[in-house]
């Protein structure tokens, strides 16, 4: 956190981090835990990230071989699920619905 002056609710979340983590490292030593990082090669998350965009939209045709008014439905589609998932604060799921809408858009006029 970076302030000019600490407020009390700074303090106290602070306060809170640190009796949480020296919690955490009572527990880890007295279970002879050593923590690591996750090991993940970069392509793996990439991937896994791809084939989550492709289930969460649920688009199994090409955007080329859809007729405008699939477009327009499936625009339309896409945006109730983006309002949904940002209403649920899931902001990542939204962003990538945005994009795909926006990926649609631009399909459209070039049509």
């Amino acid at each position: 956190m970076y302030a000019d002056n600490m407020t009390d609710s700074m303090r106290m979340a602070i306060d809170e981090t640190n009796r949480r983590r020296e919690i955490q490292m009572r527990y880890n030593e007295e279970n002879g835990i050593t923590p690591q990082t996750i090991r993940k090669k970069v392509r793996d998350l990439i991937s896994i990230s791809e084939k989550a965009v492709k289930v969460t939209n649920g688009i199994e045709k090409d955007y080329e071989s859809m007729s405008k008014k699939e477009l327009e439905k499936m625009i339309a589609q896409l945006t109730k699920k983006m309002h949904t998932a940002a209403a649920e604060l899931n902001f990542e799921k939204a962003a990538e619905l945005r994009d795909e809408i926006q990926k649609i858009r631009k399909e459209l006029c070039e049509e």
